[in-house]
């Protein structure tokens, strides 16, 4: 006996991993005409920000160790993510990947309420952030304007 919701979830976390849910077509790979590129998103405190431009790496929060992976977010879970994880933080900083250059170590995987997130599964160097943006006042609503980065919306592009 099939269930069809474990059959839908299934088929959308498939095409979470092949990039297809998100305009992906090809899977994202590099040469595909339609691949468009999809940004994920890691919030973290200023501090942790300065101490990752000095090291020139991210091995993960005290949590994403534990857990065994860095935790990102989709623009659109990054808001609910800012206010469970990082209420009593001080100013944050919202860092941008693109996913297609986190390759194979970066896995979408159910969690919050089965909503698919984006884990990377090693360290995250400096040069794939590519753009970071200051949220002092913890407000979002640039991202539902966009879900890239853009100068209009105060991004600095690191590349």
């Amino acid at each position: 006996m099939r269930n069809r919701d474990w059959d839908s979830r299934s088929a959308l976390q498939n095409q979470c991993r092949e990039g297809l849910a998100f305009g992906l077509r090809g899977g994202g790979k590099a040469g595909s005409v339609a691949a468009m590129t999809r940004y994920i998103f890691r919030l973290c405190s200023a501090d942790d920000w300065a101490a990752f431009q000095a090291a020139g790496s991210f091995a993960g929060s005290d949590a994403d160790r534990r857990d065994g992976f860095i935790h990102f977010s989709a623009a659109e879970q990054v808001a609910e993510t800012a206010a469970k994880h990082y209420a009593a933080a001080g100013p944050l900083v919202l860092l941008a990947a693109k996913a297609d250059a986190l390759g194979d170590a970066l896995k979408w995987e159910p969690s919050r309420g089965g909503a698919l997130f984006p884990h990377l599964y090693a360290v995250l160097p400096l040069g794939d952030v590519a753009a970071w943006r200051a949220v002092p006042d913890r407000d979002f609503a640039f991202l539902a304007r966009s879900s890239q980065p853009t100068e209009a919306e105060e991004w600095i592009f690191t590349r």
